[in-house]
């Protein structure tokens, strides 16, 4: 788990279930994990859903916004 990619959605957000949705079928390989924004992952791991809708976690470190969509593709292994 540790190496993997990890994607922080709003979970009541359709737009954002439908962008979860693309990124799975993309991430053939399954380098990406997913996990709600309000769960008990993002909490255990501080973050929150303040403003953004997406949330990125690379190597333990948060990444939010436009950065969060773009590792989030490049972890699919199809976007550098």
């Amino acid at each position: 788990v540790k190496d993997k990619t990890i994607v922080f959605f709003d979970s009541d957000c359709l737009m954002c279930q439908g962008a979860l949705k693309w990124l799975h079928r993309l991430d053939a390989d399954d380098r990406l994990l997913f996990a709600p924004l309000n769960g008990v992952t993002a909490n255990d791991r501080g973050i929150t859903m303040d403003d953004d809708s997406m949330a990125v976690v690379v190597g333990g470190q948060i990444f939010r916004a436009s950065e969060a969509a773009r590792l989030a593709l490049a972890g699919t292994g199809g976007v550098a």
